[in-house]
């Protein structure tokens, strides 16, 4: 009788188990399904922040067309929209402005970007896109932005190899019940998410800039020291330079669609510290690169901005992202020198890559 009632209790007891791990993996599988298909930003809390932002400030100001900035954790400290001036175009209307980069997006996070945008009824009408040579390079595209989809695999494979993308899609969907449990909170019960270190909500803007996240307090010599380990890592990076296949058909890519929308497109050379242009590139590394842009801008017209030398080298921390000082620095010439003429068509690629016409 004892043993009947043992054997009846294991028996339910694995039962329990079996019914609780197939419960967990529904869970998980659920959160997979739901997240791709309607919330890709659960996987990536600095997407999620910038995109709840443009989403309210295009719900709030409808009649207003729409500018991007594009790019990688440069842009993200760098354009400051918040603190412009009003961009108003020929007919009268007042742009509204976001700074919709990414830590680490290249070529092949804007092309997403820009995608993802139209998709959400977000569309710009104008696209301003950082080139920065070190996210351009073979296999340095080597962020994974999390929230890619599963619909947007197919897609990505035109410019990441097909056994990194899966293998990254893969390891970043294992337990995302608990995993990502951030960001569905923020998705599915704002009110109970907790703020988290370096939590993109509290460092990013109402438009997308960042001035909270730049609190450098150095010494000069810390600053300096700082500044050439960091040229020194992007030497080595930038070594033997020649554009991935990848980042070159991305860029084509978000050129052409830009183009088929009506969509007028122009690329920033970001800022760089004298240090940094000195270390981190060799003299053909440039004649490379200068060649592509060039080719670029003959193939499609689009105008390339060279803004290295805008910043001077006490506004910038690490050789290559600015102190608050730089932003508005940055800010106020993006403005001036390149915005304007944009949003007023009078921005033209030529010889010397650069036109700001005279308005």
């Amino acid at each position: 009788m004892i043993r009947q009632r043992n054997r009846t209790c294991c028996r339910a007891a694995r039962a329990t188990l079996i019914w609780a791990v197939v419960g967990f993996v529904a869970f998980q599988i659920a959160v997979v399904v739901a997240a791709d298909a309607f919330a890709a930003e659960v996987y990536d809390s600095e997407y999620a922040a910038r995109f709840v932002r443009i989403k309210a400030r295009h719900a709030e100001h409808p009649e207003r067309p729409l500018l991007v900035m594009l790019g990688s954790s440069r842009v993200c400290q760098l354009f400051r929209p918040e603190q412009m001036p009003p961009l108003i175009t020929p007919d009268g209307r007042t742009v509204l402005p976001f700074n919709f980069a990414r830590i680490g997006g290249g070529p092949v996070y804007s092309r997403l970007a820009y995608s993802r945008l139209c998709q959400e009824g977000l569309a710009p009408e104008w696209v301003v896109v950082e080139i920065m040579p070190a996210l351009m390079v073979h296999r340095h595209e080597h962020f994974f932005y999390p929230s890619v989809t599963a619909n947007e695999l197919n897609e990505m494979r035109r410019y990441i190899s097909s056994r990194r993308l899966f293998d990254s899609y893969a390891k970043n969907r294992i337990l995302p019940g608990y995993k990502n449990r951030t960001g569905l909170l923020r998705v599915l019960a704002p009110s109970w998410a907790l703020p988290g270190q370096e939590d993109p909500d509290q460092v990013i803007d109402a438009l997308g800039g960042e001035g909270q996240r730049i609190r450098s307090v150095q010494s000069d010599a810390d600053r300096q020291a700082k500044e050439t380990r960091v040229s020194a890592g992007y030497a080595e990076i930038l070594a033997n330079f020649r554009v991935d296949p990848g980042s070159d058909r991305a860029l084509r890519d978000l050129i052409r669609e830009c183009r088929a929308d009506g969509v007028r497109v122009a690329f920033v050379r970001t800022p760089e510290s004298s240090t940094y242009r000195t270390i981190a590139y060799q003299p053909e590394t440039l004649a490379t690169l200068d060649a592509y842009l060039e080719n670029l801008r003959r193939e499609f017209g689009v105008a390339v901005i060279d803004s290295r030398e805008w910043l001077p080298d006490r506004e910038i921390d690490d050789g290559h992202h600015p102190l608050l000082s730089g932003q508005k620095t940055f800010t106020s010439r993006l403005h001036s020198e390149v915005l304007v003429p944009l949003v007023n068509d009078q921005l033209r690629a030529t010889n010397e890559r650069i036109d700001t016409a005279k308005r």
